[in-house]
């Protein structure tokens, strides 16, 4: 075999094994290490059905208002491919993380969803499947928000959801009576219209926003979409507002050269300032 035909086989074999190499998800001692870069801390509230992993400024930093900020984490890596599941849903890249500790702001909180970073003996795959949304999910991140208020003394939230974690603020939204307002960030704000759309199975024991208009309209609220994303793009944010009698509370924002992911970050101490 010669020297240049050996080369060319090495390097399509190394292209392969990086097309098909696992992605790796974020580890607890990484955001540990994050947080801590950021002058934050991780804290592992323990609920009655799963613990849940949450971040937030360190102690000695002084609590200036009475209205905490709270971001909640997306999906996470719930599927290994179109057709497996995953057997753990923390994210590869936590998006609502990095969101949260670009934010100027001293008052503010980021909660991973159930069994990101966590496994305990109540995970089961429908927490980050068919129930993602489903009323166990939103209950356990409302209980955390409860003792986060109980002990910090907190009166009033404000919401921001990353992707599927929009569905969690806005279903949050509609059954607390202390959320001033909800942010989201490529939200899937709409699960059965994005489900149509992919032409993926339809989350059975889910819960859907749409469906609790009559309590969201009062609610002041902001949609950044990526003009780009083609995984959550505006379409679903319409089917979204058209399920509402009243739309004034209803705002959006369509981020140019935005995709799901990319680019969030790097803009958001600035977006997070944009007024209702």
């Amino acid at each position: 075999m010669s020297w240049r035909l050996a080369s060319g086989l090495l390097f399509c074999l190394l292209c392969a094994l990086a097309c098909t190499a696992p992605r790796v998800q974020m580890s607890l001692p990484a955001v540990s290490t994050l947080s801590a870069a950021h002058g934050c801390t991780v804290t592992i509230i323990a609920g009655d059905q799963f613990p849940l992993l949450t971040v937030a400024p360190q102690a000695t930093t002084a609590s200036h208002s009475k209205v905490l900020r709270v971001y909640i984490e997306g999906d996470g890596l719930a599927w290994r491919t179109r057709r497996h599941l995953s057997t753990d849903p923390t994210p590869v890249d936590p998006l609502a993380l990095r969101l949260m500790l670009a934010d100027s702001t001293g008052d503010k909180l980021y909660v991973a969803r159930p069994c990101q970073y966590i496994q305990s003996p109540s995970c089961a795959p429908r927490f980050w499947s068919s129930d993602r949304y489903g009323a166990e999910v939103v209950n356990a991140l409302s209980e955390a928000l409860d003792r986060v208020k109980l002990t910090k003394g907190y009166r009033q939230l404000e919401l921001v959801g990353y992707s599927g974690g929009a569905s969690i603020a806005l279903l949050l939204a509609a059954q607390r009576s202390d959320v001033l307002s909800v942010r989201t960030v490529a939200g899937n704000l709409d699960p059965d219209a994005f489900c149509r759309l992919h032409r993926v199975t339809p989350l059975t024991g889910s819960l859907n926003p749409v469906n609790f208009a009559d309590k969201l309209q009062y609610i002041p609220q902001l949609h950044f979409i990526g003009k780009e994303d083609s995984i959550v793009p505006v379409d679903i944010f319409n089917s979204y507002r058209d399920h509402f009698a009243d739309q004034h509370n209803i705002h959006t924002y369509i981020v140019p050269d935005m995709s799901h992911s990319a680019g969030w970050v790097e803009r958001w101490s600035d977006l997070v300032k944009t007024p209702f």
